[in-house]
C-alpha cells in the first residue's frame, strides 16, 4: 500500500509537474500570438494611415483647372485645344488637369474676359477684337497692311503678348497670355458682288469682329456690322449681311463655301488673334514647373496649329474655288485699296496715343518682330 501510495503521489508530482510545464508552453504560446496579431493589426492600420495620407497627398497635388471657348465642338481648332489639355496632363504626369468646354457652354463671345476675371473659369478665349477698350493694343495684329503667313505672325505675336503687350495691358488687367494663334490673312468673301477694288465696297454691309476689323470695313467705304463668327452664316444666308471679313482657313470650320460666292486673294486686312489667357491669381497659386508646362505646351500647340492654318488656308482657295470664285486685285484698284487700309493703321496709332497707350512704338515693335528685322 506504501509502495502504491509512493508510486501514485510521484506520478501525481510528476504530472504537476508535466502539466505546469505544459500550461507554462501554453501561455507563452498565447503571449507570443497575442503580440503577433497585435503587431499585425497595427502594421495594417499603419499602412492604411500612410495609404489614405498618400491618396489625400496625391489629390492634394493635382489641380484640375476649367477652360471655356465658343469654338464650334467639332472644329479642328477645338480638337486641337483638346489635344492641348492633354498634353498638359501628360506632361504633368497628371499633377495638373484642365477639363474644356467648348462651343459656348460656359463662356460667350462678350463676356468670355468677365468669366474669367470673376474666376468662373480659369482658362478663357480672350479675342482682343472683342475688347476694344481693355485688350485694345492686342489687337495690333488685326490691322491691314503687314504682310506674312500664319506661323510667322503668330511666332511674332507670342513674344509681344509675353514681353510689352504683358506689361503694358494684361498684367494690370489680371490675366496672363498662354496661347495665340494668328489666323492667315483675311480677305473680303462676299455672297453676291465680286470685289475687285475700293469702289465695290461702296455700301455693303460686311460682318467684321469688331474692333479695327470694323474701322479696316469703314475706310474701304463698307458698312461694318459685328456679329461673332458662329453667328456668320445664318447672317450670311439671310442676306443680314453682303459679305464678311474671314482667312480662307475658316471657311470649312463655319460652312462659309455653303453661303460665300466671291473672295478676295490678297487684300492683306490683317489677321485675327485668337488668345487664351489665363486667371493671374489661378497663374501665380501654380507650381513654377507647372506655370513652364503650360507656357511650353501652349506655344508648341500655338505654333503648330499655325501651320496647318497656313496648309489649309492655301488648299481651300483651290478645294473650293468652284464655289468661292478668287479674285486677285491689281493696278489703281489695289492701289486705292492699300492707301485707304494704310490709314486705318495711321489711325489707329493715333487714337491710342491719345488715350495714353503707346501705341506707336508697340506697332513699331510688331512690324520688327513680323519682318524679323
Amino acid at each position: 500500500m506504501y509502495i502504491i501510495y509512493t508510486i501514485k503521489m510521484c506520478q501525481t508530482n510528476d504530472d504537476r509537474k508535466f502539466g505546469n510545464q505544459t500550461n507554462l508552453r501554453e501561455d507563452r504560446m498565447k503571449s507570443i500570438s497575442f503580440r503577433n496579431v497585435r503587431n499585425m493589426a497595427l502594421a495594417t492600420m499603419a499602412i492604411g494611415l500612410f495609404s489614405a495620407s498618400a491618396s489625400v497627398a496625391t489629390a492634394a497635388e493635382t489641380r484640375t483647372l476649367r477652360m471655356g471657348d465658343t469654338l464650334p465642338a467639332a472644329s479642328s481648332l477645338a480638337k486641337t485645344m483638346k489635344e492641348w489639355t492633354e498634353t498638359v496632363e501628360a506632361r504633368s504626369d497628371g499633377r495638373l488637369k484642365i477639363q474644356y468646354f467648348p462651343g459656348g457652354q460656359i463662356v460667350g463671345a462678350k463676356d468670355s474676359l468677365d468669366l474669367l476675371l470673376s474666376g468662373t473659369v480659369d482658362i478663357a478665349y480672350t479675342p482682343p477684337l472683342r475688347e476694344a477698350s481693355r485688350l485694345a493694343l492686342s489687337a495690333v495684329p488685326a490691322l491691314p497692311g503687314l504682310s506674312g503667313g500664319a506661323v510667322q505672325l503668330t511666332e511674332a505675336y507670342l513674344n509681344l503678348l509675353q514681353g510689352t503687350l504683358y506689361d503694358v495691358e494684361l498684367s494690370d488687367l489680371g490675366i496672363v497670355p498662354l496661347m495665340a494663334i494668328l489666323t492667315p490673312q483675311y480677305e473680303i468673301m462676299t455672297v453676291q458682288k465680286e470685289v475687285v477694288g475700293k469702289s465695290d465696297m461702296a455700301g455693303l454691309k460686311i460682318r467684321s469682329a469688331g474692333g479695327v476689323q470694323g474701322d479696316t470695313v469703314k475706310a474701304l467705304g463698307a458698312v461694318p456690322v459685328s456679329i461673332s463668327a458662329p453667328e456668320t452664316y445664318t447672317a450670311l444666308q439671310r442676306k443680314t449681311v453682303d459679305g464678311a471679313l474671314f482667312s480662307f482657313y475658316s471657311v470649312p470650320i463655319y460652312k462659309l463655301d455653303e453661303v460665300i460666292g466671291y473672295s478676295t486673294t490678297n487684300a492683306n486686312l490683317g489677321s485675327y488673334p485668337i488668345v487664351y489667357t489665363i486667371n493671374k491669381s489661378v497663374w501665380d497659386s501654380l507650381e513654377p514647373d507647372l506655370q513652364k508646362i503650360l507656357q511650353e505646351t501652349a506655344r508648341e500647340a500655338s505654333i503648330k496649329t499655325a501651320q496647318f492654318s497656313d496648309d489649309d488656308a492655301a488648299a481651300n482657295v483651290e478645294k473650293y474655288k468652284d464655289k468661292i470664285k478668287p479674285v486677285e486685285m491689281t493696278g489703281a484698284d489695289y492701289t486705292a485699296w492699300q492707301e485707304a487700309t494704310n490709314a486705318v493703321r495711321d489711325e489707329w496709332i493715333k487714337k491710342n496715343k491719345a488715350d495714353g497707350l503707346p501705341a506707336d512704338t508697340l506697332y513699331d515693335e510688331w512690324s520688327k518682330l513680323v519682318s524679323g528685322k
